[in-house]
C-alpha cells in the first residue's frame, strides 16, 4: 500500500512538471484566440474624450457638504421645465390671481395633487415662494434656485441628501471617474408625490396564486 503512494504521488509530480513546463500547444493557441475574441467585443473607455459629456448648458456643479467627497455635476432643473419661467403667468401675487380668478375657471394646475406630508405640516407654499415665483424657498424663508432643487430635498431628507453627495443614492450617469455625474432629485422622484407606487412583479408567480 505504501509502494503504491508513493507511486501515485511520483507519477502526480511528473505530470504537473510536463503540463507546466511543456504546455500543450493547442491549449495556448486556443487561449490566445479567446482572449483576440474578447478584445474585439470589448468597449474600450476613451478617457481623452470623457470631458465631452459635461455640457454646462444641461449640468449644474454641485459643491459638496461632505467631507472626502469632491465636487460633482447634476442635473439643470429648469432646462426640462416646458412652463418655465413661472412669472410669465404669475404676473401678479398669489392673492390677486386667486380675487381676479373666476369660480367656474379650472385651475392651472388642476392635475398636481400633494401626496408628500401631513396636510397640516405641508402645502404648496412650504418649498414654491409666492413672493419670488421663479424660485423655490427654504424652510427658513431663503430662496433656492430650481436648478439647485437638491437643496430644498435635503432640508429633510438628510440621509438621502448626503448619501446621494456621496453616489450611494441615485443614478450615476458618466462612470466614476471624475468629474462624476449624478441624476438629480427629481430626475426619479415626483416632488409632489415622491413615493415610488407600488407595482406587481414582472412575473406574477402563477403557482402560489392558484394554490
Amino acid at each position: 500500500m505504501k509502494n503504491y503512494i508513493i507511486v501515485l504521488f511520483i507519477f502526480l509530480g511528473v505530470y504537473i512538471f510536463g503540463t507546466t513546463c511543456f504546455p500543450d500547444p493547442h491549449h495556448a493557441e486556443h487561449k490566445a484566440h479567446l482572449m483576440e475574441v474578447l478584445k474585439e467585443h470589448q468597449s474600450m473607455i476613451d478617457y481623452a474624450h470623457q470631458n465631452d459629456f459635461l455640457d454646462t448648458t444641461f449640468l449644474q456643479k454641485v459643491h459638496a457638504e461632505v467631507p472626502e467627497v469632491s465636487d460633482f455635476f447634476t442635473e439643470k432643473r429648469k432646462t426640462g421645465l416646458t412652463s418655465f419661467p413661472c412669472a410669465n403667468c404669475h404676473n401678479q401675487s398669489m392673492a390677486t390671481l386667486q380675487v381676479n380668478q373666476k369660480p367656474d375657471t379650472k385651475k392651472a394646475h388642476w392635475g398636481i395633487e400633494l401626496v408628500h406630508a401631513n396636510a397640516a405640516a405641508m402645502n404648496c407654499e412650504t418649498c414654491h415662494s409666492y413672493q419670488s415665483m421663479n424660485q423655490l424657498k427654504s424652510l427658513t424663508g431663503q430662496m433656492i434656485d430650481l436648478d439647485e432643487s437638491f437643496k430644498l430635498c435635503g432640508q429633510c431628507h438628510s440621509t438621502q441628501y448626503k448619501d446621494w453627495q456621496g453616489g450611494a443614492h441615485g443614478k450615476q450617469l458618466n462612470g466614476w471617474k471624475p468629474p462624476r455625474v449624478a441624476t438629480t432629485c427629481v430626475s426619479c422622484h415626483n416632488p409632489h408625490q415622491p413615493a415610488f407606487p407600488k407595482r406587481f412583479p414582472a412575473r406574477l408567480n402563477t403557482y402560489e396564486t392558484e394554490k
